[in-house]
């Protein structure tokens, strides 16, 4: 079989007898492929696309085009009473290929960020869920963790700094869900929604008196 990368080869030329299928193929110029590398390209280009398109693929596109929804829905929320928040740019984009990692990117971490009146940023986790964990609904916070407002006292919180919480606490055993959310950009917020109900927040316990101590954010 002639060899159509001959020229292009730096393996020496009596080897050439053991080379199968181009496969001691050394190039001069790397922009010329083999016979055999443009296989396996194509072969590359061919999963992509299919795994692109596999059922699993698509349920991952869907949920982060669902997610990207709920957060613009929230801003507009938390704008329209007056409270200072922005979206992070790129958030949902660095999360998917592993960018946020370091200091230097905190800016980039959380899906929204609440702005405090002297220049302090509380992260905003979002979450949608077909539901909550039942603690989440039930407790009104866990003991030395976070508490859990509805949408009506996490306004009332942000804009006149006023909570009153009543209720009782849960022990904070078997909720490693609520963890792992608060923990994945390290934020001072999470909010979760599910369909056709209001809001749910969850605020770790420091950042709450912070926020009320401020007599609000806004």
């Amino acid at each position: 079989m002639k060899c159509v990368v001959e020229g292009n080869c730096t393996v020496v030329k009596t080897e050439c007898w053991a080379c199968e299928d181009y496969a001691m193929y050394r190039p001069k110029d790397k922009r010329i492929l083999s016979p055999r590398q443009e296989r396996n390209r194509l072969k590359r280009k061919v999963s992509k696309k299919e795994k692109k398109n596999s059922p699993a693929s698509k349920r991952g596109r869907n949920n982060r085009l669902r997610g990207k929804a709920w957060e613009r829905k929230l801003l507009k929320l938390l704008e329209a009473h007056g409270i200072p928040v922005r979206k992070v740019a790129c958030s949902g984009a660095l999360k998917a290929t592993g960018g946020l990692i370091g200091a230097e990117n905190d800016i980039y971490a959380g899906d929204l960020v609440l702005e405090g009146k002297s220049g302090e940023n509380y992260r905003i986790e979002v979450k949608s869920r077909t539901a909550l964990p039942a603690y989440v609904t039930k407790y009104t916070g866990l003991k030395d963790y976070c508490m859990f407002l509805d949408e009506a006292e996490f306004i009332a919180l942000c804009v006149h700094g006023v909570y009153e919480p009543s209720g009782v606490m849960k022990e904070d055993t078997r909720t490693q869900t609520l963890h792992d959310w608060f923990d994945q950009d390290d934020s001072a917020i999470v909010a979760m929604k599910v369909a056709h109900t209001p809001w749910r927040f969850a605020i770790k316990l420091e950042q709450v008196s912070k926020i009320k101590q401020l007599g609000g954010i806004s």
